[in-house]
């Protein structure tokens, strides 16, 4: 019963309606007999659809379908739903009917789905799961390298080991990777994945069956099922319309059908590898990979393979990352391949143009040109840019892999209006003028309008410019018609097409490409070798000159009858095709065409070949011999053309008994639409007369006789051969032809009445000098038609009438030439209109300078070396891209004369056709034939012109001029980048030079009027026009040419205009390389050299040399320029200068202490001021800050952000900064307020970004980490030491100062930017910071120095270094969690505890109890017994204000040693001097032990520095310290033994014998002071024991510490009979430092006894009181331990330390002479909106919140100090201090604001005055009061505006209501008074 549906029975109604019975009867019957039905349906072609498409009760059947459609991946590949998809998807790829062009991309698309899903269902049906990670750590999908079908992934070494022993199979990927999916790493996501393309499949089906269900399908399906019949079952279709019967191919011959599925027929499979996105590349990009094929094919590989990632859809970080700005309008992306190698793409949104890739290149070669690119794109609209930026999301939740998104059909959006392409003549042929073809299929792509002209289905006219397109129409059709016949099914025969055109070369380059587009193909069954030697023999084929090759050894026939299938498609010239037919019909046998075939077949006889009459032939042996009264002021190109367009090629020729008008026919043509020689006919006729006669004489013929006789024999027989199913005639060579005689023959040849395709170019009609236009082509074929059909053709094809295309889009010339050009049709559609086609405007797709007119040149010279040589004498080479334009060869030949033989010189009438990078139009105007009074015709088309001549009283007299105008827009549309028009004549339109200025102006014409202007020296007028109509650089040659002004108003004028520019295009962020990629950039550079700088103030003459250091790359001497700028208090150019010195690259890594602090100290200067920009009140409001910036102010509280300007780059970089701005045609606008806000955010994000990168690498740098061994020893034995190497003759003083200093200055960079990201994490850099500088105060050996050793007037802005220090010391004893660092908690605590007593030892107590690590701590940190917190213990002794702070300390100590808790070694070494130096001083204060306390005391310098020893009395327990000593033993015993020393550890090092050594020499030598010291037998015996055992050990000879041990025991052992001198230690420990350490040490002299005390070589203190000897020591102790508050300026002592002074005095300190960064001042714009200015002071004052909060820390009472904030209290304030913040962001805003701040920098102001003291009203008079008093005036404001209301309601309201408001009155006036 199956054979009911199959196609034979279904022919027609009975068998059909037979056939939808037994379908009702299966459905009834249940699914099994319907699966087996549909599936054999589908075994044969259209059957399935048909009946679809005409059975009215299918639903039922669609719906059982859609129930049984496979739920899991195992049972779809055997489903009758898989079956079904694959037929189906097919069928509609090759469905002709136009009426889906709505849905074509999604046909195409699902295609492409179902061929990527069937093989990812069957790898899910296949895999297996060990676990939910065991695949994921196999695989990743995209990181793929193709490998025999197989993607394998790049995974790290260790990961591969582990993999390669699992036993799991491997896993193809590759269907993954086609469909854009990630490979499931679970079962689960595998599941989800299944399920999601069944789900697609599944719509997918349910859209092909909805599709077929439509009625205006049914028709063509029955067509494409029963080709060949003439009855079908139609009657049971009644949805199906006559008219498509009509137009259904059923009607056709077997050939014509081919047209319709072109669409299928071009469309390809993607390539392997490649997914959904459509990749096409540029000629540039095809090129790149050609060369890299050849030259490296691992990089070629690597391309390749990232294309395909990106067809895929895979867009990670590396392959998507943005090239141009954020608002660079539509996105340029990069893709990385290699280090060095980037693929540019973007993505688009035009049809079947996914994603095109510009080029590949290195980081050197990407240039600007990206952002200019991507703003020019955006111009296309606000539409295009949302597609171009839309993703889809993925198509896992888990994966990256997006798909390509599909829109509707768009409204066509007007061009928004924007700058012109601001790029080079290269670089806009690289972006804009360039083709491109596909790389993840085979086909060239075509424009939506490109793909309508080849899906047509009638005939065709196309008209359009060289290069728009009109040549790539007709290949692709050619093409699509041919792969249709090769793919096609049926049986029918090959279609004849014949490509038809003037020139052999374009004939056979257009074969070309038609042939390897096909062979592409088939290219991959073909081995290397057969590769190689079909690319030799094209090779050979290519090294003849066609236009030489005989026609007959071309391999075509020489009849047409001759030729065969395999001869087409046909791509021949019409001179060729037209002998050909000649060859069939002029037979030398029949007597009426005896004369015409000798004529005309005789092709390779070379005297035949000279009978024909070409133009060539008519100017060299003809135009001679005619009368020259006749030929006078003639042209004859004008004349030969008039004599083949009109007199015997047009149409009333043919009307003719001899084909040829005769004169009275001729002389009556309408004067409109013939213009030419309107008044010459009948010299016209006559000198045809003569030419006709000539001819005849010498049995010479031209193309028109040919034409003729052709035509005569096919009247009166059939055509030759076999007619042709579709010509296509290209038409811009053929205007020798008489194109309407040709136009016979060729519609003649072609069988097909829908098969003609017509195509011309628009210049060369014009060109012609023929009347001819399209639309009397048009006009014409159409009465051809009527008269050889009526109704029908002979084929039986009904006439449609051909469709009109034009091709507006010009892809070789740019806008400036096409515009010109266009100007030029213009002028010639105003006066004579019906001698051109109407057409549509061109356009360029890329803008370009307009063509430059010269006049006025001296007639006997011709200044060329401008265009051949330039401005500046380089040589620019006039070749076959360059071209000079002149009239005739007589012009040619004078011109010759002048210049010499510099390059290509041709005619207008040689140049037709061609195309020239450059061209030069020469003396065109001069040459006219056509005189001056005729050409003021132009002048009507000026609107108001009363100068021009009357048109219409004499059209005929001003024929003329269309033939010039024609001559001229050939001319112009010659050149593709440059084009120049030179004349020595100019027009003189003018009579008098007012009445020109005056016309100039009345029309705006202010170039063309700054032009005259300068040409009668009135130069400073010009360059005022120029800068009104923004034309800066014409403006500064102008005033610089202005040499009759002396008082230097020109040259400042014209500096002004340098500098505006130079502040425009090299604002703050713009690379010098990106200013300098703008040609208009350079010029304004030389024009700044040409200055006369003497003229300028100085401040003028440095921004210049500011702008040409910046652009030259002179950064030294922006340099010394920002410090010239900060001394005239020019902050924004300082800036500006430090930018352009810190945007380089400088690896400060290696720098040395000098070097380094130099660096530091100037980029301080630099983050300071983008601090103060960060943090100033209104900036916009400032003009330096907005030049800076480049903004613009445009009304009222509206400013621009120009386009390629730093904040325009940054609203898309900062968070919500596209909602702070609108859409501009210029840039972005923004308010005041948002403007502020973006401003602000930019300048704080680069601040971050540019300290983050110097913080980076000076924690790499050596120099902030001094290598201990190196110093002691001069040897380092590690390989690449990470810290500096500095020899010990340079660790002095200074060198010591500089190591701090340049700690400090990072701090205080680091600072400015925390303090501008006040929720940045800094902690961990606090603490390393502050880590480092301890370690630079406290160093780990004496040699290198100490705390003693600091100058503060060395220090970097020493109150605001302090300030900072101190707020760090703060915040990171606030953030120290013993639970969280606990391993190194302790030495963290001991470095931040010793810096904050010793910086801030005022309030240190009063935070440090506050802080957290302070309350509690670990288990190890609590004494056994008393389980006492040691964390108090070390605090109560650096405290040092009771009376057990010493013993807290030895306690401390005992903890840790006692208990080898984890700490750094040095810091404990630290820890255990200081508290040892407490007790010596402490115990020697005793006055028990001498009269005058510490006299005779020789201790380090810096033991001696803080007050708190000196004070409070203090218990000092020999026994603790006899413990102390005991666990000091058994710490030098470990670090000898290097035994036990595992809780010790040392920063950037690891422990080797020397630094052992080094710290055994340190304890010894603090040992030998408590020794010397404390004259106490128990603790000597407590130090000798130590240094016996270190004695008695017999270490190396060359242990650092052995010479100390030595002379202790020598000065210790007692001579016979002697005692043992008392100071042995002090001799012992003299002689060991070997006088390094001579300056470290003190001896303390009591000023009463001076003269009897012993003398030592160490440096004597005389004192008198013991709290003078810390002052007397350092101007560091008066600085850090000052009682006076760090926001008052303090007297501070300074004090030298030269090492031969035996008494150290008193001396005023330094003043600090390093100025101060300023703030910006001064220049702030007038604005009502702005209350107040504050000073420089003021505005120091707002730097941030931090120093803010510093600057204004309270000095609170000592009950406020102890008593702090109650619970509820703190509650209050919290609540407080919400309700504040939601106010301030509801608050009114900008008004508000301003008033806040001015009342707020008055009372600032106010408490910086010396009478005023800090304390708590502090915050009272600066927090709250501010606030109130704004609440205060708007209360007052209000109260006065209620009642001058109630004052005017008195005057108006009624008598009854005056007592109240008498009384509201007097209620108010109470309030205010």
């Amino acid at each position: 019963m199956l054979d009911l549906l199959s196609k034979d029975q279904i022919v027609n109604e009975a068998g059909l309606r037979a056939a939808l019975y037994h379908l009702d009867t299966i459905l009834r019957s249940g699914a099994t007999g319907l699966q087996a039905t549909v599936k054999h349906m589908l075994s044969s072609p259209y059957v399935f659809a048909y009946i679809i498409s005409v059975w009215d009760r299918c639903e039922a059947m669609i719906s059982q379908i859609m129930t049984d459609f496979p739920t899991n991946s195992q049972e779809y590949s055997a489903s009758i739903a898989s079956k079904m998809l694959d037929s189906l998807s097919m069928y509609f790829l090759a469905l002709p009917v136009e009426s889906l062009a709505e849905v074509s991309r999604d046909i195409s698309h699902h295609r492409g789905f179902i061929d990527s899903a069937s093989p990812v269902l069957r790898v899910l049906s296949t895999m297996k799961f060990a676990s939910a990670t065991s695949f994921e750590d196999e695989t990743d999908l995209f990181d793929v390298e193709s490998d025999d079908g197989f993607i394998k992934k790049k995974v790290p070494q260790k990961i591969r080991k582990r993999n390669r022993q699992k036993a799991h199979a491997p896993i193809d990927t590759s269907p993954f990777v086609r469909l854009g999916v990630a490979v499931p790493p679970t079962s689960e996501a595998a599941a989800s994945l299944s399920s999601y393309v069944l789900a697609e499949l599944r719509n997918i089906l349910l859209f092909y069956l909805s599709l077929l269900r439509r009625t205006e399908l049914a028709g063509v399906i029955k067509a494409l099922l029963f080709p060949n019949e003439g009855e079908s079952a139609k009657d049971v279709v009644p949805e199906v319309s006559s008219i498509e019967d009509v137009e259904s191919p059923t009607n056709r011959p077997n050939a014509y059908p081919m047209v319709q599925p072109m669409k299928a027929a071009l469309y390809f499979d993607n390539a392997d590898g490649f997914g959904e996105w459509r990749i096409l590349i540029s000629t540039e990009a095809y090129k790149n990979l050609r060369e890299f094929r050849r030259a490296d094919e691992k990089i070629f590989k690597i391309i390749v393979k990232k294309i395909k990632q990106l067809s895929n859809g895979h867009f990670s970080d590396d392959n998507h990352k943005r090239l141009n700005g954020p608002d660079a309008g539509i996105p340029i992306h990069e893709a990385k391949m290699t280090r060095d190698l980037r693929l540019v793409y973007q993505i688009d949104c035009i049809p079947d143009q996914d994603g095109k890739v510009y080029g590949i290149y290195t980081h050197a070669q990407l240039g600007r040109i990206w952002d200019a690119l991507g703003s020019h794109l955006a111009r296309k609209g606000r539409e295009y840019r949302r597609r171009c930026i839309f993703r889809n999301r993925p198509v896992l939740s888990n994966d990256s892999v997006i798909l390509p998104a599909s829109f509707p059909p768009a409204e066509p959006e007007p061009e928004c209006s924007g700058s012109l392409l601001d790029l080079n003549d290269e670089d806009k042929d690289r972006v804009e003028l360039e083709k491109y073809v596909t790389f993840s299929q085979h086909v060239f792509m075509l424009t939506p309008q490109e793909q309508k002209i080849v899906e047509c289905t009638t005939s065709c006219y196309v008209l359009g410019r060289s290069g728009t397109g009109k040549t790539t129409t007709m290949l692709f059709k050619i093409l699509g018609i041919q792969r249709a016949w090769e793919m096609s099914g049926v049986d029918m025969s090959k279609p004849r097409q014949i490509f038809v055109t003037k020139s052999r070369v374009l004939a056979t380059k257009v074969e070309e490409y038609f042939t390897k587009l096909l062979e592409s193909l088939a290219l991959a069954g073909y081995t290397l070798q057969e590769l190689a030697k079909m690319k030799t023999q094209s090779v050979q084929e290519g090294l003849v000159d066609l236009d030489d090759l005989p026609e007959s050894l071309m391999n075509i026939p020489t009849k047409y009858s001759e030729l065969e299938d395999k001869h087409f498609p046909l791509f021949v010239t019409f001179d060729r095709l037209a002998k050909m037919i000649a060859a069939d019909i002029l037979r030398k046998d029949a007597p009426e065409t005896r004369d015409s075939a000798g004529l005309f077949l005789n092709v390779d006889d070379a005297e035949a070949h000279d009978c024909f009459v070409t133009y060539d032939v008519f100017t060299n042996q003809y135009w001679p011999h005619f009368p020259q009264n006749l030929t006078k002021n003639l042209n004859p190109w004008l004349v030969f053309s008039e004599f083949m367009g009109i007199v015997k090629g047009s149409e009333h020729a043919l009307t003719c008994p001899e084909g040829v008008l005769d004169r009275a026919n001729y002389l009556c043509l309408p004067h409109r639409s013939n213009p030419n020689f309107a008044n010459q006919r009948g010299i016209l006729y006559d000198i045809f007369e003569i030419y006709t006669k000539i001819k005849r004489q010498r049995r010479h013929h031209d193309v028109a006789d040919r034409t003729h006789a052709i035509l005569k024999v096919l009247r009166s027989q059939r055509f030759p051969g076999q007619q042709i199913d579709y010509l296509y005639l290209l038409y811009p060579s053929l205007t020798e032809i008489p194109l309407e005689l040709s136009v016979v023959v060729l519609r003649q040849l072609c069988k097909n009445p829908d098969g003609l395709f017509w195509a011309g170019d628009t210049a060369q009609t014009i060109s012609a000098g023929s009347s001819f236009r399209f639309d009397d082509l048009k006009a014409f074929l159409y009465r051809v038609e009527q008269q050889q059909n009526t109704s029908v053709n002979s084929a039986g094809a009904y006439l449609h009438q051909p469709t009109m295309f034009q091709l507006a889009i010009n892809y070789r010339s740019h806008g400036g030439i096409v515009n010109c050009a266009h100007s030029v049709i213009e002028l010639i559609t105003t006066f004579w209109p019906n001698t051109i086609d109407n057409l549509r405007p061109e356009k360029g797709v890329v803008d370009g300078l307009k063509p430059v007119f010269f006049t006025g040149w001296d007639k006997d010279t011709v200044r060329y070396e401008q265009f051949l040589f330039g401005a500046s004498g380089s040589h620019i080479e006039f070749g076959a891209q360059q071209c000079i334009l002149v009239r005739d060869d007589a012009a040619r030949q004078k011109l010759r004369e002048q210049v010499g033989e510099i390059g290509l010189i041709m005619t207008l009438y040689e140049s037709k056709g061609l195309e020239f990078n450059d061209v030069l139009l020469y003396n065109f105007f001069e040459d006219s034939v056509v005189d001056l009074s005729r050409w003021r015709i132009v002048l009507n088309g000026v609107e108001g012109e009363g100068h021009a001549p009357n048109f219409d009283r004499d059209e005929a007299r001003y024929a003329g001029v269309c033939s010039e105008l024609k001559l001229l827009y050939v001319g112009i549309t010659r050149a593709r980048k440059n084009m120049w028009i030179v004349d020595k004549a100019p027009l003189r339109l003018f009579s008098t030079f007012d009445e020109e200025l005056e016309f100039l102006e009345n029309y705006d014409l202010d170039f063309a009027r700054a032009s005259l202007l300068e040409s009668h020296s009135r130069y400073y007028e010009a360059a005022e026009l120029h800068l009104s109509e923004t034309r800066p650089l014409e403006a500064v040659r102008a005033f610089i040419k202005d040499n009759d002004n002396d008082n230097g108003d020109s040259t400042i004028r014209a500096a002004d205009t340098i500098l505006e520019y130079f502040w425009r295009k090299c604002s703050f962020r713009i690379a010098a390389k990106t200013a300098l990629a703008d040609e208009s950039m350079r010029h304004f550079i030389a024009l700044a050299d040409q200055l006369e700088t003497n003229k300028l103030t100085p401040v003028t003459r440095d921004l210049i040399l500011m702008f040409q250091n910046i652009l030259r790359g002179n950064y030294e001497a922006l340099e010394h320029l920002s410090l010239t700028f900060h001394k005239h208090d020019c902050q924004p150019a300082a800036l500006l200068c430090l930018d352009h010195v810190f945007s380089q690259a400088t690896d400060i890594r290696s720098f040395a202490v000098d070097e380094m602090q130099r660096f530091l100290q100037q980029f301080h200067a630099y983050a300071r001021l983008l601090h103060q920009i960060s943090t100033f009140p209104d900036p916009v409001g400032h003009s330096g800050i907005q030049r800076l910036f480049s903004i613009m102010r445009l009304s009222g509280d509206e400013f621009l952000i120009p386009n390629g300007t730093f904040l325009h780059s940054s609203v898309m970089e900062i968070r919500q900064g596209i909602t702070l701005v609108s859409e501009h045609s210029s840039g972005y606008t923004a308010s005041r307020r948002n403007l502020t806000q973006l401003l602000q955010q930019s300048i704080r994000t680069v601040l971050k970004d540019k300290v983050s990168e110097i913080d980076a690498m000076c924690c790499k740098s050596p120099v902030f980490s001094q290598c201990l061994p190196f110093s002691v020893s001069g040897v380092c034995r590690r390989d690449n030491c990470p810290q500096d190497h500095v020899p010990i003759s340079k660790l002095d003083r200074l060198y010591y100062n500089s190591r701090v200093a340049i700690h400090i200055w990072q701090i205080l960079i680091l600072q400015f930017m925390y303090s501008a990201h006040p929720y940045m994490d800094r902690r961990d850099s606090m603490r390393d910071w502050l880590s480092h500088l301890y370690e630079a105060l406290n160093p780990p050996f004496f040699i290198q120095g100490s705390l003693a050793d600091l100058d503060m007037s060395l220090m970097p802005f020493r109150l605001d270094g302090m300030k900072v220090v101190k707020l760090w010391i703060r915040e990171s004893f606030y953030s120290l969690d013993p639970f969280w660092i606990n391993s190194q908690f302790l030495t963290a605590v001991m470095r931040i505890t010793s810096l904050s007593f010793a910086f801030d030892r005022n309030d240190a107590s009063s935070y440090i109890s506050r802080a957290k690590c302070t309350g509690s701590g670990p288990l190890e940190l609590l004494r056994k017994g008393d389980r006492r917190y040691m964390v108090h213990d070390l605090l109560n002794s650096y405290r040092g204000a009771t009376h057990t702070s010493i013993s807290s300390g030895i306690l401390y100590l005992l903890h840790i040693l006692d208990n080898r808790l984890y700490a750094n070694l040095s810091v404990l070494c630290d820890c255990i001097e200081d508290i040892c130096s407490a007790f010596v001083i402490k115990y020697r204060m005793d006055p028990n032990f001498n009269r005058f306390p510490l006299h005779d005391v020789v201790l380090p310098c810096s033991w001696l520095l803080f007050p708190h020893k000196f004070t409070a009395e203090k218990e000092t327990k020999l026994y603790l310290m006899g413990k102390l000593l005991d666990e000091i033993a058994r710490l030098v015993e470990a670090l000898r033994l290097e035994a036990g020393m595992e809780f010790l550890w040392l920063n950037h090092t690891k422990f080797t014998p020397i630094l052992r050594n080094v710290f055994i020499s340190r304890i010894c030598r603090v040992l030998c002071l408590i020794a010397h010291n404390i004259k106490n037998t128990f603790m000597r015996e407590k130090v000798d024991k130590i240094i016996l055992a270190l004695y008695k050990s017999n270490p190396l000879r060359t242990a650092n510490y052995r010479k100390l041990v030595d002379d202790v025991v020598k000065y210790r052992t007692p001579l016979p009979g002697r005692l043992p001198p008392s100071d042995g230690y002090l001799r012992a420990l003299l002689a060991f430092d070997n006088n390094k350490g001579v300056s470290n040490l003190v001896h303390l002299v009591h000023k009463t006894v001076n003269q009897h005390t012993r003398v030592y070589i160490v440096r004597r203190l005389v004192y008198e009181k013991i709290i003078e000897i810390p002052h007397l020591l350092s101007s560091y102790a008066v600085i850090a331990q000052s009682t006076l508050r760090v926001e008052a300026p303090a007297f501070v002592p300074h004090l030298g330390h030269p090492k031969d002074r035996q008494e150290i005095t008193q001396h005023d300190e330094k003043e600090i002479t390093e100025p101060q960064p300023r703030e910006f001042e001064g220049e702030e714009e007038k604005d009502e909106d702005v209350t107040a200015n504050a000073d420089a002071e003021t505005r120091d004052a707002l730097e941030s919140s931090d120093e803010a909060v510093t600057s204004l820390a309270p000095d609170l009472d000592e009950s406020l100090r102890s008593n702090g904030p109650s619970v509820a209290e703190e509650e209050a304030a919290r609540n407080i201090q919400k309700a504040y913040r939601r106010y301030v962001r509801r608050r009114s805003g900008r008004a508000v604001n301003a008033e806040i701040d001015a009342i707020f920098l008055t009372c600032l102001k106010e408490t910086q005055s010396s009478e005023w003291r800090s304390g708590y009203y502090n915050f009272l008079f600066l927090g709250p009061l501010p606030h109130l008093l704004v609440c205060l005036e708007r209360g007052i404001a209000l109260t006065r505006a209620a009642k001058a209301k109630t004052k005017g309601l008195l005057n108006k309201e009624s008598h009854e209501k005056l007592e109240e408001l008498g009384r509201q009155r007097s209620d108010i006036v109470s309030v205010v008074t």
